[in-house]
Parts: C-alpha cells; structure tokens; sequence
C-alpha cells in the first residue's frame, strides 16, 4: 500500500520513480558491462528493487522476454520509465554500447532527482518558516493573554 502511494503520489510520486528508474539503470549497466546477458541482468535488478510494485513489473517484463517480446517494447510497457527511456535501450542495443547508455541514462536521472529535491526543499522551507512562526504565535498567545488579563484585573 505504502509503496503504491509513494509511486503515485503527487509531486513526490515522479521523485520516486526517477530514484528507481536511476537505480535500475545502474544497476543494468554495470551488470551488462561484466557480460552479463540481459535476462540474467534484469533477474538479479529486481532482487535488488526494494518496491514490490516496481519489482513485480519487472518480474512480469522479464517473463514477457522470455515469451519472446522484444525486450525494449516490454520495458516501455511496464510504464514504470518514460517512453524515452526504453528507446534509448534499444539504441544502446543496436550499437552495442547497451552498458554505456544504461550509465548515461542513469547519471541522467540522478541529476535530474537532485534538482527537483533541491528545488522542493527550496519550496517548503518557506512554509516551514511560516507554519513554525504560526505556531510560536499561537503559544505566546495564549501564554499572554491570560497573563494579561490578570494584570488589568489587579491594576
């Protein structure tokens, strides 16, 4: 359940993905750069995938290759990665740099997360400071008031 709502979810959902997407790249190009053919590659990728989800799809993905589908077309269809991302597999395949793309791809997404965590940190830390300053407020309220209230009755 949780590792659904962290896949979907709004703003942080994308995030994720982009994690995944990075990790597995990884993860194939180095395995595919020790000569280590794809189908076996993408078996030991999901055992490292901690998300259920994404690791059932690439379970399903994996079976779907070995029924004969072009490895690529399954990829793309586990929507789990942009459209683009599997063509780029497919390119790295044809020219056989399958390993170096993978890199590329990864090193990609891996920028691309840090920008958008730091621009989101970026976002909240504003709210932070503006609910913390509502928060202060509201205690030395009702530390005041009473306080006040008190002093005018005596004096």
């Amino acid at each position: 359940m949780l590792e659904k709502f962290k896949t979907r979810a709004p703003f942080i959902g994308s995030i994720y993905r982009q994690i995944y997407a990075a990790r597995f790249s990884l993860a194939l190009s180095y395995l595919i750069s020790s000569g280590i053919d794809l189908d076996t590659s993408l078996k030991m990728t999901e055992d490292m995938l901690d998300n259920e989800l994404i690791r059932r799809k690439i379970i399903s993905c994996r079976e779907e290759i070995s029924r004969g589908k072009d490895p690529f077309e399954a990829l793309q269809e586990t929507e789990l990665f942009p459209k683009i991302f599997a063509r780029m597999l497919a390119l790295g395949s044809r020219t056989g740099n399958l390993d170096q793309v993978m890199g590329k791809i990864s090193g990609t997404y891996e920028s691309d997360v840090q920008n958008r965590l730091a621009r989101l940190t970026s976002l909240v830390e504003p709210l932070l400071v503006i609910i913390l300053s509502l928060i202060v407020a509201v205690i030395l309220l009702t530390v005041m008031l009473p306080l006040i209230e008190i002093m005018s009755s005596i004096g």
